[in-house]
């Protein structure tokens, strides 16, 4: 009885379609044969060698067959799309923490908090989400008696007078 070696991965393995080269390598090496058929016949002075054409067709050509090389076991189209993929990434922060905009300044003492201060924690129950039970949070915090400082242990609320 024959046995083979399954790798893995199967993902990773490439078909060979003709001698070492891929199916990836082959439709680069082909495609500028069928775009520069289609654009020697389309483009103006039809079916005529002009020397824009021919220029078009050999830098085309260059740039496929550079494309369909292999660097360390990649191909250079891979390459090209991954460092594309890089430098197009969103660059856009929505949050940054070490800004001071909209940011209540505390004075830190030394002194017991006032019976004014509540300490707000988080509970250790599940609560229960009926929509008669549910507080509008956008206008809690919008208010300007009350003053919401997050900490590490929980949320101090400080009211104003």
């Amino acid at each position: 009885m024959r046995s083979t070696v399954i790798p893995a991965q199967i993902t990773t393995v490439e078909d060979r379609i003709a001698g070492n080269l891929t199916l990836t390598q082959i439709l680069l090496l082909i495609a500028p044969v069928f775009i520069s058929t289609v654009f020697y016949i389309l483009v103006p002075t039809q079916m005529a060698f002009t020397l824009p054409k021919i220029s078009f067709i050999s830098i085309f050509s260059l740039i496929s067959i550079m494309l369909s090389i292999r660097i360390k076991t990649r191909l250079i189209l891979e390459w090209v799309t991954i460092i594309s993929a890089y430098f197009l990434r969103p660059r856009i922060f929505v949050y940054n923490k070490n800004t001071f905009l909209n940011r209540f300044q505390y004075k830190h003492t030394d002194s017991k908090p006032s019976a004014q201060t509540l300490k707000v924690f988080k509970s250790k129950e599940p609560s229960n989400n009926n929509l008669t039970s549910t507080i509008d949070a956008v206008s809690i915090l919008r208010g300007t008696q009350i003053a919401f400082r997050f900490t590490n242990k929980g949320i101090i609320a400080t009211r104003s007078i």
